[in-house]
């Protein structure tokens, strides 16, 4: 398989050649159809995030895919979805609908619900007397 790896923080990051991965028990592989490229990443190859990956890593925090079985997931992997396979429980391969394409369900767990959760579950308050934006 290939994956993106970083080896060293605030450094380009590389294209290698890995051995397949194997699931364990409780675990699927994903053929990875598209991954997300969220602001996460770029902090944590950066070297900036306040979790720091132990080197050296695969970024990639949510990907969508297919399973051996042909059924199509998206998942929320932390780290590891900027290859052409990953490793993840069975509890966080997610089924993906008719009609959701890969490219649109791959940036949906992060980026998507992050933007929904900001605007509609509480924790952004807009102020139009004062004009403020109130975070909390």
């Amino acid at each position: 398989m290939k994956a993106v790896v970083c080896t060293a923080f605030g450094k380009p990051v590389e294209l290698v050649e890995r051995p397949d991965p194997v699931a364990g028990p409780g675990q699927v592989v994903v053929e990875v159809e598209a991954a997300g490229v969220n602001y996460v990443d770029g902090l944590m190859v950066g070297g900036t995030y306040q979790l720091k990956p132990q080197l050296p890593f695969t970024p990639g925090y949510e990907v969508a895919g297919r399973l051996a079985d042909g059924s199509r997931v998206l998942a929320i992997t932390g780290l590891g979805g900027y290859a052409t396979h990953v490793v993840i429980s069975e509890e966080q391969a997610v089924p993906l609908p008719e009609g959701l394409d890969p490219r649109t369900a791959a940036v949906f767990a992060q980026s998507y619900c992050t933007a929904m959760y900001a605007l509609c579950g509480g924790c952004v308050s807009l102020t139009s007397s004062t004009r403020q934006v109130n975070l909390w």
